[in-house]
């Protein structure tokens, strides 16, 4: 487990009042299920990007941009605004400690691969991208910074299951179960049971999903991670426990499908579940996954005041850029309307 998440002040529901007021006026300008349908029906990419007039992307899209860098672009404008607003408040600055891990695995993996990393491959993040490389690569005993310092650790610790296994999957593993172990502290020290509910839904919903791949391959390969791996592969601090994960990771795919009906995720999932049986798409679980997320969310716009509003706002801008994405490269590579709604869930507002 990760050393424990630091924080640099006790935070009061007073502290969020001003951070809350300006979330709550950023919504407005947030894109609308209504105007990403009639990007879906333009006519062409360009006409499609002249629907974004009234949101927060009005003159900031040009045709050379790739959707990969407009999300890049979007994040870190969000990451100054969250700097502005709450500069030492790991908790609403969620979405970028989950990007410092998520470039944790790159830079690890370039590591033990012998390669040069290129900081612009990273995504923005609580650490700068120099914090990082200097992290994994120097490995320091006291890190410029005091939130850096818990990640010394869990770096070395994924570097010892890969030394282990050989197998850069493993990096990923042992550093998504230390993400959401170092979320779960924070969001516990910070009584944030908002936070911890998110975090719940999130775990069980990459679980269910990660059991789901883990049977078809099987199948399809008559394959399974031994089971010292398997102890890897789940993620700790969901609703559903691991043990019964690794239970369903050896049944059949009709009897663990059932299983996965009678849970509270059925709303969900039920309708790629069927298509699973069949061998069909994903698309429709990677869509049940991520309406189920942003459902979650909309809750937080019930709150006046509070951390609550701010934590699902940056959340909510970040499931937009990815929302964006899907049209935008389906507008790129002339896909019909019906298959790119095929692949969108819920906006925030």
């Amino acid at each position: 487990m990760p050393e424990s998440p630091v924080t640099t002040k006790k935070f009061n529901p007073s502290d969020y009042a001003y951070a809350s007021g300006v979330v709550q006026a950023l919504e407005r300008h947030l894109i609308s299920a209504e105007t990403l349908n009639q990007m879906v029906e333009a006519e062409n990419w360009q006409a499609a990007v002249e629907f974004l007039t009234d949101t927060d992307y009005a003159g900031r899209i040009n045709a050379g941009q790739g959707p990969e860098e407009l999300v890049k672009n979007e994040l870190r404008r969000l990451r100054i605004l969250h700097a502005k607003l709450l500069p030492d408040d790991l908790l609403t600055g969620t979405l970028f400690v989950v990007n410092d891990f998520q470039n944790l695995k790159y830079l690890v993996k370039s590591m033990v691969q012998r390669g040069e990393p290129q900081e612009d491959d990273l995504i923005p993040g609580w650490l700068s991208a120099e914090e990082l490389v200097e992290l994994v690569y120097e490995q320091p005993a006291k890190p410029r910074r005091q939130e850096a310092a818990a990640f010394t650790g869990t770096v070395q610790r994924a570097l010892g299951e890969y030394e282990k296994w050989q197998d850069p999957a493993v990096i990923d593993y042992s550093l998504d179960r230390a993400c959401f172990q170092y979320l779960a502290a924070l969001f516990r020290f910070r009584k944030a049971s908002f936070a911890l509910g998110y975090l719940t839904l999130w775990v069980d919903l990459i679980n269910l999903t990660t059991l789901l791949r883990l049977l078809a391959r099987g199948e399809k390969q008559g394959w399974l991670p031994k089971a010292p791996l398997m102890d890897l592969i789940f993620l700790p601090g969901g609703a559903i426990p691991e043990a019964k994960l690794k239970t369903w990771s050896q049944g059949e795919r009709n009897e663990v499908a059932t299983a996965l009906l009678g849970t509270k995720y059925r709303r969900w999932l039920s309708d790629g579940l069927e298509r699973f049986l069949y061998g069909g798409s994903w698309v429709s679980i990677e869509r049940g996954v991520e309406e189920a997320k942003i459902t979650y969310l909309r809750r937080a716009r019930l709150v006046a005041c509070g951390y609550e509003p701010v934590f699902a706002y940056f959340l909510a801008k970040e499931n937009e850029c990815r929302l964006l994405q899907v049209v935008l490269k389906g507008k790129t590579f002339g896909l019909p309307p019906a298959a790119i709604r095929e692949r969108l869930w819920g906006t925030y507002v």
